[in-house]
């Protein structure tokens, strides 16, 4: 049924429904003709007893569209008292913006709890500062959860290969994805900069000094820690080498040296993402596939090799 009810001065619509079955549910759904009919205010009952509740209002016109800065849900027991509710004060709201999966990844300190409320429920303590997204957040215990069961049901080492390690072998349970800030800006922000490949981890260094030129390179290899860092160009630490599909090494880097360190110049033309090897001083294998090149950084994904195959990877020429 549709009536039309006088609130605080202003005619609004109110629509109220019935849905017959092993229970009774009534919902009433109060809307604003002005608003282009957009709600105020929802309530579902079920068997006469009030469990669900919504509340929408300091409603702003965004490009034309009228959308509710002030949000609240409360979800009721069974003797009407609010077991949840959540409220939504919205401070700016724009429509019609290009995303991509990686504007929702969050910078997530070190020390910061996650609590796995889909599958699990255990809590996680995050032990290095770096970018997370939903997929991140969601493998810390629920990828251990599925990997442990199909070791249960194969009784074997899990590897899996994937069409950018080019039949390589990789631990599936090793992989991270992580943010290696620009060096320009982490030493503004007194930041580390500098990715250790073997532990994991930004090595922790003293963010002093300037930025510019030969500078950062005598710094970097005075400092002779950790594999790589970025600075517009990925810079290769310690003698490290980068390793690349022979096809597409011609085409994605270029390098430049001097007497302190190297670098590796990424084609504008590159297609994202894009993967290689890097080998550290000590002989250790890394895939590196960069997701996302930012004005802050980029954004790659690390997966530590398992296998001395190295026959479609060719050494980037210097």
């Amino acid at each position: 049924t549709v009536t039309e009810v006088e609130s605080e001065g202003e005619q609004n619509t109110v629509i109220q429904f019935t849905k017959e079955g092993e229970f009774k549910i009534e919902g009433i759904i109060e809307c604003d003709p002005s608003l282009g009919y957009h709600f105020r205010h929802f309530q579902l009952f079920r068997n006469g007893k009030l469990v669900r509740e919504k509340i929408a209002d300091d409603y702003h016109m965004i490009n034309g569209t009228a959308y509710p800065f002030l949000y609240i849900d409360r979800i009721f027991s069974k003797e009407g008292k609010v077991l949840v509710e959540s409220k939504y004060n919205i401070e700016s709201a724009e429509f019609g913006v290009d995303f991509s999966k990686n504007d929702f990844s969050l910078f997530i300190p070190a020390g910061t709890t996650i609590v796995d409320t889909v599958l699990t429920g255990k809590a996680h303590k995050i032990g290095r500062d770096g970018y997370m997204n939903i997929a991140d957040l969601f493998n810390l215990e629920s990828q251990k959860v599925a990997d442990k069961m199909i070791q249960e049901l194969y009784d074997k080492p899990l590897l899996k290969k994937t069409p950018e390690t080019n039949d390589l072998l990789i631990a599936s349970e090793d992989t991270h994805k992580i943010f290696i800030p620009h060096i320009k800006l982490a030493k503004t922000e007194k930041k580390s900069y500098i990715f250790d490949l073997q532990r994991r981890t930004f090595v922790d260094i003293s963010a002093e000094g300037k930025v510019d030129g030969e500078t950062v390179y005598r710094r970097l290899a005075k400092i002779n820690k950790g594999d790589i860092a970025w600075n517009g160009s990925l810079i290769l630490l310690r003698k490290s080498k980068i390793f690349a599909s022979d096809r597409n090494s011609k085409d994605k880097f270029t390098y430049t040296t001097n007497k302190w360190t190297r670098s590796c110049q990424l084609s504008k033309k590159i297609q994202l993402p894009s993967s290689f090897c890097v080998i550290t001083k000590e002989n250790s294998k890394h895939l590196v596939i960069i997701e996302e090149i930012r004005s802050d950084g980029i954004l790659v994904t690390l997966k530590k090799l398992n296998s001395e195959n190295l026959k479609d990877y060719d050494a980037v020429k210097e």
